[in-house]
């Protein structure tokens, strides 16, 4: 988990230069989420994800982080809560 209130992914490689690879998601079924060059996925930084592991090539993701003061973390109170 992040320590800020929105995280955002852009993919700045094509996943045709590397294997493997993604955003895994804990609350996600299924496989690593995989952009294409210029896409951006935003998530709640408090849900657990991870990098899923690089096989081949190179990967490079730009990630920004949204914080704002006085604003609760929902998704990492919930997630601590239900652990």
């Amino acid at each position: 988990r992040d320590a800020a209130l929105l995280s955002v992914n852009i993919a700045l490689s094509s996943p045709d230069e590397y294997e493997g690879g993604g955003t895994l998601f804990q609350t996600v079924g299924g496989g690593p989420v995989r952009l294409g060059r210029g896409h951006a996925m935003v998530h709640a930084s408090g849900v657990r994800h991870a990098g899923a592991p690089i096989t081949a090539g190179e990967r490079w993701v730009l990630v920004v982080f949204a914080l704002a003061e006085g604003v609760p973390q929902h998704a990492r109170r919930c997630a601590e809560r239900g652990a």
